[in-house]
């Protein structure tokens, strides 16, 4: 290969894998990461990440042209330590209301095997806005030690078959952060020379 044939064809491939880390970086999702509660998820490419008044975290939403896309919220449940029974106690406050009809329960693991629980409500919407049945899923998963946080993800009817399992997958990728241990408290004896010739 001659000096000048060299030099195209390098050009051409440093061209090429600029377009492809340009592409990747282009096409790779958002990442949900929040500091304070201690865990991170990776949304669905094309998904919008929110701060909203009055919610301690960003919300979620589907693409904002798809009016089946889902709405995540996602709260820190203060005061109860045992998934379960908060997980029991949520559902029977719900089907107080007879809008709402359990339509599935399950447990599941993250991908780094934080322990979940699932339901999944069917509600009948009120006529004074359009009457259209949606979906409610709420995920429980244990977050730092003492922690639980709830991701309900609100999806009309007619998205379920589409967002149900796109949603499933991403609160799948729920990972918590590593806990860094304090450091050691400063020793309090003061360092002292052995007997003998210092310099």
């Amino acid at each position: 290969m001659t000096p000048g044939l060299r030099q195209v064809v390098f050009s051409i491939v440093a061209g090429l894998c600029f377009c492809l880390v340009v592409l990747h970086a282009a096409d790779a999702p958002p990442l949900y990461d929040s500091a304070d509660g201690g865990f991170s998820l990776i949304p669905p490419a094309g998904w919008v990440i929110k701060q909203e008044v009055g919610e301690a975290f960003p919300t979620l939403s589907g693409p904002a042209n798809d009016l089946r896309s889902p709405y995540v919220v996602i709260k820190e449940v203060k005061g109860e330590k045992d998934i379960y029974a908060l997980g029991d106690a949520t559902l029977k406050e719900m089907l107080k209301d007879k809008r709402y009809q359990l339509s599935g329960r399950d447990a599941f693991e993250t991908a780094d095997q934080a322990f979940g629980l699932k339901y999944v409500l069917t509600v009948a919407a009120p006529p004074t806005i359009g009457g259209q049945p949606y979906r409610q899923i709420y995920y429980f998963v244990d977050g730092p030690p003492g922690r639980i946080f709830a991701i309900l993800a609100t999806i009309p009817e007619t998205g379920w078959k589409l967002y149900g399992p796109v949603v499933d997958t991403m609160v799948r990728t729920y990972h918590l952060h590593p806990i860094t241990p304090p450091p050691p408290p400063p020793s309090s004896s003061t360092p002292t020379l052995a007997p003998g010739k210092h310099n």
